[in-house]
């Protein structure tokens, strides 16, 4: 007998599983899993999230993520300012216009011409103003309620350029609005600013409620440009 080598696999000899056979284990794996699985009548029912509403039927601003997350967006773009008078809030908000561009541009050739006019934004909105409080500048009066009952007052805020260096500030009834298109039919009355010029002032648009004494002053600033104005709560 020649010698040769036994090349035939012994009975412990491992041979490769063929592709049925590890299909099979895949879809027995796959069975245990879904076996192991709760069922949608056994899975926990996801609470429910009911809304406040009004008397009416009408849905209560809550403080949900997405209310937060306007409210971070409209600071990020606009200059905001709140106080609370009285367990009542009182905001004040305007654009964060720079020191430069159109709109910065129309207004410097306003303040420093011999001419009358309004502060006009051609980029963003006006001023605005929404309080959960009646408020008092002077003999004007401007309390909540003007756009719909036991809802906080919304206005827009103009600011106008009148002879020499006088100035005022316009309460509007319609908030709803852009920066060029004020609508004198729907003034709720005027006020005079103060205003005042810091040479070498710089910084863009701002607004503030700041105390004073038994009252408050409403500042808004721009540039070298300061206007102020103050009110009482009642």
């Amino acid at each position: 007998m020649t010698g040769g080598a036994d090349t035939s696999e012994g009975p412990t000899s491992k041979r490769p599983r063929s592709r049925w056979t590890r299909g099979l284990a895949i879809v027995g794996a796959t069975a245990l899993v879904l076996a192991a699985a709760p069922t949608s009548a056994q899975r926990p029912k996801p609470e429910r999230l009911l809304k406040e509403t009004r008397a009416d039927g009408s849905l209560v601003l809550d403080e949900s993520g997405l209310t937060r997350g306007f409210e971070q967006i409209k600071r990020m773009l606009r200059a905001v300012d709140v106080e609370d008078i009285g367990g009542a809030k009182v905001e004040v908000h305007a654009g964060r216009l720079p020191e430069m561009g159109v709109d910065y541009d129309s207004f410097r050739r306003l303040a420093d011409g011999p001419g009358t006019g309004m502060i006009e934004f051609q980029t963003v909105s006006p001023i605005k103003l929404r309080t959960e409080t009646g408020l008092r500048f002077g003999e004007l009066a401007v309390a909540p309620g003007n756009v719909a009952d036991d809802y906080p007052g919304l206005f827009s805020l103009w600011i106008e350029k009148l002879e020499g260096d006088s100035w005022r500030l316009i309460f509007n009834h319609e908030a709803d609005t852009w920066g060029t298109m004020h609508d004198p039919a729907a003034d709720l009355g005027g006020v005079p600013l103060q205003h005042q010029r810091n040479v070498g002032a710089q910084g863009p648009f701002s607004v503030a409620i700041e105390p004073d004494g038994g009252g408050y002053l409403l500042v808004l600033s721009w540039g070298e440009h300061s206007w102020s104005v103050g009110f009482t709560a009642g």
